[in-house]
């Protein structure tokens, strides 16, 4: 199976239920944007869950996929050569952003 057939399986987030978890959200009293792009989380997840309002999500999971390759050496990467291992290494402790936000 290839890659494009693969994704066919995928079941799409509701397009309408991420429509009713905007009109809901521009119902509430934090002005627009206050969120950053958690109100665009939110509303993907809402539709994921096709549910309005959103359902907690009781077990959270951080699935990581990191490597160090070559690219870093040719100038056109924001990290340098080596850095995964320091993001990997704050995502463990529980100090990186997606590891808070995890939890």
């Amino acid at each position: 199976m290839n890659l494009d057939d693969f994704s066919d399986l995928i079941q799409r987030p509701d397009g309408g239920v991420r429509r009713d978890a905007e009109e809901r959200r521009e119902r509430l009293t934090v002005p627009p944007g206050a969120l950053g792009r958690l109100d665009e989380l939110g509303e993907w997840l809402s539709a994921a869950q096709q549910s309005v309002p959103v359902k907690a999500v009781e077990q959270p999971r951080l699935v990581l996929f990191a490597g160090d390759h070559g690219v870093a050496e040719l100038g056109v990467s924001g990290r340098p050569a080596g850095g995964a291992h320091e993001l990997v290494r704050a995502a463990l402790d529980g100090a990186s952003p997606v590891s808070v936000l995890a939890r």
